[in-house]
């Protein structure tokens, strides 16, 4: 039933996972299937989860120009390039995706810079 005082014969729910590079999202919906009793249907398994290891010219190249690397805690549409890329910018990651995002214009000035230093330390890498 549909009534507010009836159990209903149904129950539906949803369960945002947020994968990591240790298993594609097709192995994680797998493991998730094998763990429930119940259906699961993943809304999409479009978005995937990207690293990039330390070892890489990108990587290295953020590294020496100072920049330190962390789990993002959004998404972009790097999650989307069949390359390797890496998510740097001016600002604070925190305020990405929020009511208030916003970056300061001296994040703006001082991102040019490391910019700058970021483009030299992967010229300098080739």
């Amino acid at each position: 039933g549909t009534q507010h005082n009836v159990v209903p014969d149904t129950c539906r729910f949803v369960v945002d996972v947020r994968t990591t590079d240790a298993y594609t999202n097709e192995q994680t919906v797998e493991l998730l299937r094998a763990a429930l009793r119940s259906q699961a249907v993943p809304r999409s398994t479009r978005i995937r989860a990207s690293a990039l290891d330390a070892a890489h010219p990108l990587a290295r190249a953020a590294a020496a120009a100072g920049r330190k690397s962390y789990v993002s805690p959004t998404t972009s549409d790097m999650a989307l390039m069949p390359f390797p890329s890496l998510k740097m910018g001016p600002g604070q990651s925190s305020r990405s995706h929020t009511a208030d995002e916003y970056v300061l214009l001296s994040e703006i000035e001082e991102g040019i810079g490391i910019y700058e230093n970021f483009i030299k330390q992967l010229a300098a890498s080739i």
